[in-house]
């Protein structure tokens, strides 16, 4: 529907966008009402909103279509940000009788549809196409533009760190950890969670943070060009999950993915090696973007 991300749309891109949405909403419009009135002689009738009503819904759909992929190019589904266009200003033409204005803003009073329209089905879509002109002028896409690039900026920002310091939790470098992480010739080293005896609370607890940094990791992963690091993680997810009542896993059972992330279970731990320029990735990523200070790790490192 867009083409490209919508952060690089310019005001001209959107406006045109937006003209080609109604188009296509008026011309199903007006196929709608040729078939309602062949069916009627059948002696169905088929209620047809006419085309003042299509394009404030159109128009409005767009706007939520255009928050809604906005906010998921920009990390917006990880983290459930939202991008917002709720104070851009959408006003009616003069071109439009008063009537139509205080029954589509008006919501304290039931919308009334038996009143005179402007039929898409009569005239044809460009009969009302005058009426999309002199609202699309009245919009400022130059101001939507703006909100989209600065509040995409500020949530991808906010995503960044969310998911940076979720990694670092994960990988040890952050809060108490019995087991120090550290860098070896094999990649980065470090232990996680509660090894081959999880059960209980702990399984639920442990399952929990794989998902979310799971999902951490696909945000790092597209920012820096690694891959296949959150894979492994599903498959070290899957083995814990599939874990039944009491039975622990197998010590010394292997997960993941070899060359990429493995986890070895033992019996109260489980280690965790990631290759070395994956580490090297998500080390520069954790940087950049999260409040723990890498100086200690750095340094036993």
């Amino acid at each position: 529907m867009f083409g490209k991300p919508i952060i690089q749309h310019s005001a001209d891109d959107l406006k045109e966008n937006l003209l080609t949405f109604i188009r296509q909403a008026l011309a199903l419009s007006s196929e709608i009402t040729r078939l309602s009135n062949a069916i009627a002689d059948y002696g169905v009738d088929v209620r047809h909103m006419g085309g003042v009503t299509v394009i404030d819904s159109a128009l409005r759909e767009w706007l939520r279509v255009v928050e809604k992929t906005a906010s998921a190019e920009n990390g917006g589904d990880e983290y459930n940000f939202e991008i917002s266009l709720v104070d851009c200003e959408l006003r009616y033409p003069s071109s439009v009788p008063e009537a139509y204005d205080r029954v589509f803003r008006d919501v304290s009073e039931p919308r009334n549809f038996r009143m005179q329209m402007i039929s898409a089905g009569q005239d044809g879509v460009y009969a009302v196409m005058n009426i999309v002109s002199d609202m699309l002028d009245l919009i400022d896409f130059e101001a939507m533009a703006d909100a989209i690039a600065s509040q995409a900026k500020s949530l991808k920002g906010a995503g960044f760190t969310a998911a940076a310091n979720d990694i670092a939790r994960f990988l040890g470098l952050e809060g108490y950890t019995p087991t120090p992480t550290e860098l070896t010739r094999r990649g980065l080293v470090f232990y996680a969670y509660y090894g081959a005896n999880v059960d209980g609370m702990n399984k639920v607890n442990w399952t929990g943070d794989l998902v979310e940094v799971e999902k951490s990791l696909r945000m790092a992963e597209k920012e820096t060009g690694i891959g296949a690091v959150s894979q492994a993680v599903n498959q070290v997810y899957r083995v814990v999950f599939e874990c039944t009542g009491l039975d622990p896993i197998p010590l010394r059972t292997t997960a993941g993915i070899p060359g990429v992330l493995e986890a070895v279970f033992f019996k109260n731990k489980t280690r965790f090696t990631l290759e070395g320029s994956r580490a090297d990735a998500l080390l520069s990523f954790i940087a950049e973007h999260a409040s723990v200070d890498l100086k200690p790790f750095k340094q036993a490192a």
